[in-house]
């Protein structure tokens, strides 16, 4: 069958399966957990070649074990993930921290919704963008990326097993209960020729050699990785900071070196990810009016786009895929001549807006947010371009869609 009935997160599911997924963790959550039951529902899984596939589907007794149990499934080499939402994202920052220190290879669905605290557990919003990026205390290498379609949705979550595994790090991919819950048919996906990246493995080339340096610096940051249980290898991981064969230390040269050594990851991400890995561009490349946007406004951004573009108006939409590290010389080089820049995100203080100011020294000409749970639509999206395009447009606009 060519065709596919499917909503955001089954499509999360699938993509996981296709990469490998060996275990997932979860504690129950809205709007998280649809995705782990579907997991459990599908088991075990057909294959081509007439075998099976049984991940292990894990309920757990709280996020800080659920984060703590995929670390350790990771360690031995299983591609391992969690998911969650908002207040237990909040919960799983210690084991993700552990995980950055310890350079493992973690994968975190965070599925976004209306805070804080409880919140809005069955209403959407794109306010943990900040939160992602900088979760847990101290400083270390992540991967943050958002899944602006139901395709998308398939597509990313297999890549970050292979993000995750090559740069050894925590991989958190952002979505939001709009794309969980949003059923759309899709034409089969094609993945055959997706590779499947296992990263740097430590292999023995002489079982008399010298202990294993687990965490040896190399110029790219990544070490080759050894994994638990592998022969004629030792494993020191602590959640201190350590020398290279894991062992703790306080050392003020070793400090230095551990820490150069893992923040070099970020450096490397942006020289080796694709342009089209970190952004997308719709409509004319070179067009000045540019509408900036990321997760799953991407739809109303693309429909609005589309309509301003019949309308005869010269303008392009584009999609940040990459969020950190922040791919500032592809987005610098893009918004040169962008005039008007709009950027339309929702939540309440606009968190690419103020990203953008941070790396590139400017913002928004012209900021869309929405923050009352509801997601964007593209006929509100429009409206608001074409007051902009009129010269009605005000630095700050709060969209509304008039029967919420």
């Amino acid at each position: 069958n060519e065709t596919l009935l499917l909503n955001g997160s089954q499509s999360v599911a699938l993509g996981k399966l296709a990469a490998g997924l060996t275990f997932q963790t979860y504690y129950p959550i809205s709007p998280a957990s649809d995705e782990s039951v579907f997991l459990e529902q599908q088991n075990p899984i057909p294959l081509f070649n007439g075998q099976h596939l049984a991940p292990l589907v894990l309920q757990v007794e709280d996020e800080m074990s659920a984060a703590a149990m995929a670390c350790g499934a990771a360690l031995t080499g299983a591609r391992s993930a969690t998911s969650t939402s908002g207040p237990g994202f909040c919960l799983m920052t210690e084991s993700i921290g552990w995980a950055g220190m310890n350079e493992v290879p973690l994968v975190v669905s965070l599925y976004q919704r209306g805070g804080p605290s409880t919140g809005m557990p069955t209403r959407t919003e794109q306010g943990d963008l900040r939160f992602a990026i900088h979760s847990g205390h101290g400083e270390f290498p992540r991967l943050v990326m958002a899944s602006g379609d139901i395709n998308d949705c398939f597509f990313d979550s297999l890549q970050a097993f292979n993000y995750a595994e090559r740069y050894q790090l925590p991989v958190i991919h952002l979505l939001d209960k709009a794309l969980a819950s949003s059923t759309q048919t899709l034409r089969r996906f094609h993945y055959e020729k997706k590779r499947v990246d296992r990263g740097e493995r430590f292999t023995i080339s002489d079982p008399d050699a010298t202990p294993v340096e687990r965490f040896i610096p190399t110029t790219s940051g990544i070490s080759p990785r050894p994994l638990l249980g592998q022969d004629n290898t030792q494993h020191w991981l602590s959640g201190a900071e350590h020398d290279t064969f894991g062992q703790v230390s306080e050392d003020p040269g070793i400090r230095e070196q551990m820490m150069e050594k893992r923040m070099r990851k970020q450096q490397q991400i942006l020289d080796d990810l694709l342009t089209e890995e970190k952004l997308r561009v719709n409509g004319n490349e070179i067009a000045g009016f540019t509408v900036l946007t990321w997760g799953s406004t991407k739809g109303a951004v693309w429909d609005a786009v589309k309509r301003m573009r019949q309308r005869g108006i010269t303008v392009r939409a584009i999609q940040l895929r990459l969020l950190w590290p922040f791919p500032e010389k592809e987005l610098s080089e893009l918004l040169i001549n962008a005039k008007p820049l709009v950027i339309a995100e929702c939540n309440y203080s606009g968190q690419l807006n103020s990203l953008l100011r941070e790396h590139l020294g400017r913002g928004a000409d012209h900021l869309l947010v929405k923050y009352n749970g509801r997601p964007m639509s593209g006929d509100a999206v429009f409206k608001a371009l074409q007051s902009i395009n009129e010269g009605n447009g005000v630095p700050r606009i709060v969209l509304h869609n008039p029967h919420e």
